[in-house]
């Protein structure tokens, strides 16, 4: 019986087809962890919030307590979120098993 810690990135459209990222967690189910946005111009925004409390949340709950770690999936929104990013690379250099998708996009994070 493995535990499974980590999050998914959902891509989801408001009542007005605005885009929006939802970060839900594997533990709990919980949605509505806003990590960003698009415009009408299409330009994603990013919630640095979030991932800085909810997302490290969900990565150091997911330390705790779990034997799987899910990132689906670490890219660019994220770029100047550096306390997620610390707890992403806490993550990773575990000894835990980490199963990741990585957004293709030129960073020196990614």
């Amino acid at each position: 019986n493995i535990s499974i810690g980590g999050f998914q990135v959902e891509r989801c459209l408001d009542n007005e087809g605005n885009i929006y990222f939802d970060m839900i967690s594997f533990k709990d189910k919980k949605r509505n962890n806003i990590i960003g946005k698009c415009t009408k111009s299409k330009k994603p925004i990013p919630n640095l919030y979030t991932f800085e409390t909810k997302g490290v949340e969900i990565l150091n709950t997911s330390l705790e307590n779990s034997d799987l770690i899910v990132l689906d999936e670490v890219g660019f929104l994220e770029e100047n979120a550096e306390i997620f990013k610390s707890s992403i690379r806490k993550v990773l250099d575990n000894n835990k098993i980490v199963l990741g998708v990585l957004k293709e996009f030129d960073s020196p994070f990614l």
